[in-house]
């Protein structure tokens, strides 16, 4: 065994030790590597840039929002544009041709329907959608009828920061994106970055990709789960607010466009907070409580949740026949109909 010689050191003397230099094949494999996690970077951007419709049926959806409004305003004279706008439980719950065929039945109205109902979302990423396609674009329809279950309608950031900033948003929703969404540095940080990044803005949906093949059903109880969770972590009743819809209603009044509220059925009731109807008052919009409908029960619910296509046609029915007092008279002050 070999030892170190002794160093002999003058009181007050300072020694310095220099580092050892890093290697060079260290250092190799360093930019290797981010040259590697940059090039994957670059590979999955051009995938959901030209890819993304055959990824996600919900960003062919995302996607397709300018094309539905579009379409929307494509009706003849004597028609009336309803927009459907809501969520997956608008999506499984709403037939528009069957509302269209009821409506003209029942009133004699003629009707051009469309829907806009991106999954796990509420009214945090409603309003920008209606703000963005529809009145800032001069697309404005006749009516628009918002599905909606318990807190959906509550004031509360969004949950899907991505997807605005890509998606939904420009620089003229910044104002309302810093009040309402993005109220910290690092939030403010994170949706300028998925505003010019489709793979970070879609970054969950590679998580959920991958989860598919390791967890199975991972998508159908996550979809289920997230959709609760916009109810269950909504404020509580001390601190309820509708601000939110309060600005959405203001700008529906002034683009000349008719509002709906439709309370959707769904396996467990709710009711509706003093603020919500208290916004609906204000604004002269009908609160249709569609949650009991005659025939749905329980087991058509396919997973617990949404309705299937026995359920969908039994509401939509009766979402039309619901709406019909109120077509051919204008606004009234009675905001919630009993049913």
């Amino acid at each position: 065994m070999s030892i170190a010689p002794e160093m002999t050191v003058a009181p007050g003397e300072k020694i310095t030790v220099s580092p050892k230099p890093a290697p060079a094949r260290s250092q190799h494999r360093i930019v290797k590597a981010l040259v590697v996690v940059a090039v994957a970077f670059l590979l999955l951007e051009l995938l959901f840039r030209t890819q993304g419709n055959f990824l996600s049926k919900d960003i062919s959806h995302l996607k397709s929002f300018d094309h539905l409004a579009a379409s929307l305003m494509q009706h003849e004279p004597n028609e009336q544009s309803v927009l459907f706008l809501g969520n997956s439980l608008t999506r499984y719950g709403v037939n528009p041709e069957l509302f269209t065929d009821e409506i003209k039945k029942q009133t004699g109205l003629q009707v051009h329907p469309g829907k806009v109902n991106p999954d796990n979302t509420a009214l945090a990423d409603w309003y920008y959608a209606y703000r963005h396609f529809f009145s800032r674009e001069n697309r404005k329809p006749d009516l628009m009828i918002i599905g909606f279950e318990g807190g959906h309608l509550r004031d509360a950031p969004s949950r899907h920061l991505d997807r605005l900033a890509y998606f939904y948003c420009d620089l003229n929703d910044w104002e309302a994106v810093q009040k309402y969404d993005a109220r910290t540095f690092e939030e403010r940080l994170y949706f300028s970055s998925c505003s010019l990044s489709a793979a970070l803005a879609n970054r969950d949906r590679i998580q959920r990709r991958i989860l598919d093949v390791i967890i199975p059903q991972y998508r159908e109880g996550m979809d289920q789960m997230n959709e609760r969770l916009t109810q269950k972590t909504a404020p509580a009743a001390s601190t309820v607010s509708y601000q939110r819809l309060d600005d959405l209603l203001t700008q529906a009044e002034h683009d000349g466009v008719r509002v709906f509220l439709a309370a959707m059925p769904v396996p467990e009731a709710y009711t509706f907070d003093k603020e919500l109807l208290d916004c609906c008052q204000k604004h002269a919009v009908p609160l249709l409580d569609c949650q009991s409908v005659p025939g749905i029960q329980l087991e058509m619910f396919f997973d617990g949740l949404h309705m299937d296509e026995a359920a969908s046609e039994l509401y939509t029915k009766y979402l039309a026949e619901t709406i019909r007092p109120y077509l051919n008279s204008p606004p009234e002050r009675q905001f919630v109909l009993q049913n």
